[in-house]
């Protein structure tokens, strides 16, 4: 939609469709089948290198003790652990064990195959922190399937997992000294947004792309490392948080859902990068606040998780960013979208954002500002600068509802 209005001073308006696409990388894979063991051995995608082998055992004994187990208290709350069946969680609990004591290979209580490989995927995206494994795994079958032995891919040696965890927790502690000490539950995930937008570039052919060092460390990634980054700063405060994996706008991406105090929320921390898919709006915003504390019916016009997990519902918009600003609109009140925009204009002010929760309030707002509704606003702003002509910009999101003005 193109918009051009012309009077005494010059109205050019533009919009913008934001859009999707974001590689989850070479390491996309997805929990899906762990509901669906069957069809596991069928759809083992590309981008996680896994395999069953059936004749030969990395163990000369034909009947391994199973690996010790992390404890219950450690995993009792983690979002994939608690819909697993029991058997599944002792499984998961193993994996982490293991993991956590660099063991490369050991034996697991399994009862088929093929499942180990999607639970130990399970275990990855509860920890964003063990950014040393790739979701690489090999499970071996001892004694014509009476047991089983897993072993996974580490990518670095533990002296190189240690110095990056030293560089991690110097640019965490960075992150952590800028939150208030009296900072509430929202100041924490909205600071967390920020930190992570402004000090990340998004670089689809980032190193370490598919977890945490590539946002932590190294400041360049896609969306997988944007939202398990985020997902462990929330972890260091102690905010419950989710990793998501599934679609928006028909590519593989990745995102989350906090928990702010008992409210449920979606945040896109890739979408909130303006360099992410138009550098018209990064030359604009530094952040953008749209895809920060979201509705589920508001996201899911463009995102749509992966089957079959049950995600929280996220209803409240308690939290959304225009209604604690103040710009956000029931209803098309005219003197208020005006009165919004002077009071950008009264104080040299940039930009008025405005989000409006029905898309008919939004269509009558893009029309009114279409026509001549802030042109006293505009006179204003060319006599007090003393301009002989002046242009401003609206962009327009379909998806949000939401119009941008830049004065």
């Amino acid at each position: 939609m193109n918009k051009n209005k012309k009077l005494v001073l010059i109205l050019f308006a533009t919009s913008l469709l934001l859009t999707a696409g974001c590689g989850l990388g070479n390491n996309d894979y997805s929990l899906r089948d762990i509901f669906d063991e069957e069809d596991a051995r069928e759809e083992k995608q590309p981008g996680i290198e896994w395999e069953t082998v059936l004749e030969d055992s990395l163990y000369e004994s034909q009947d391994p003790e199973p690996c010790p187990e992390a404890e219950i208290s450690q995993v009792e709350n983690n979002y994939y652990y608690m819909q697993l069946s029991e058997e599944n969680q002792l499984l998961y609990r193993q994996i982490l064990y293991g993991i956590e004591n660099h063991l490369h290979d050991f034996p697991i209580d399994a009862s088929d195959a093929d499942t180990p490989h999607t639970i130990y995927y399970a275990v990855l995206l509860d920890y964003p922190d063990l950014f040393w494994m790739n979701g690489e795994s090999t499970v071996w079958e001892i004694n014509n399937g009476e047991s089983y032995e897993l072993e996974l891919t580490c990518t670095m040696e533990e002296e190189e997992i240690e110095s990056y965890r030293q560089q991690i927790e110097i640019n965490v502690n960075e992150f952590l000294s800028i939150i208030p000490e009296d900072a509430d539950t929202y100041t924490k995930v909205k600071t967390a947004y920020e930190w992570i937008i402004g000090h990340t570039d998004y670089q689809s052919d980032s190193l370490n792309n598919q977890n945490i060092l590539s946002v932590l460390v190294q400041n360049e990634s896609v969306c997988a490392g944007y939202a398990k980054a985020f997902q462990y700063l929330m972890n260091r405060l102690a905010i419950p948080c989710i990793y998501v994996e599934g679609y928006a706008d028909g590519e593989p991406h990745a995102w989350n859902i906090v928990n702010i105090d008992g409210v449920y929320t979606e945040v896109d921390c890739t979408w909130g990068e303006p360099n992410f898919e138009d550098a018209e709006m990064h030359e604009n915003e530094s952040i953008i606040y749209d895809y920060l504390c979201l509705t589920t019916e508001e996201l899911s016009r463009t995102h749509t998780p992966d089957p079959p997990y049950t995600y929280p519902e996220c209803v409240d918009t308690s939290y959304d960013y225009y209604r604690l600003y103040g710009t956000y609109f029931d209803d098309y009140d005219e003197d208020a979208l005006i009165q919004a925009c002077r009071n950008t204009v009264d104080v040299g002010g940039t930009h008025t954002f405005l989000k409006f929760a029905s898309e008919d309030t939004f269509w009558q707002a893009v029309d009114a500002i279409d026509g001549d509704v802030l042109d006293d606003v505009a006179y204003e702003k060319m006599e007090w600068d003393g301009l002989e002509e002046y242009t401003y910009t609206y962009y327009c999101d379909e998806d949000l509802w939401i119009i941008k003005l830049f004065w």
